[in-house]
């Protein structure tokens, strides 16, 4: 909670998004953490925290390869 990132000129936040990192073994089983996510809902997806930032601070940058997941990210804030 409370992710922002800043560089010398801007300021970018994510109040209301939450993110969650699940380790898990090489076992198939699902933790009980991402039952309940999807239960709700919420899928999984995975982006680095550093990419999030430049795309974020630096919206010039290409960033197609991540255009899906900063949708979604877009669409679970709209919805917090």
């Amino acid at each position: 909670t409370g992710l922002h990132f800043v560089d010398d000129d801007k300021k970018v936040g994510y109040d209301g998004l939450v993110i969650a990192e699940v380790k898990r073994g090489s076992g198939r089983d699902r933790s009980p953490f991402i039952n309940l996510m999807r239960s709700n809902f919420i899928r999984e997806e995975s982006i680095s925290k550093y990419c999030l930032g430049v795309i974020s601070l630096h919206p010039e940058i290409k960033y197609n390869r991540f255009k899906p997941i900063v949708l979604y990210i877009n669409k679970l804030l709209k919805a917090s």
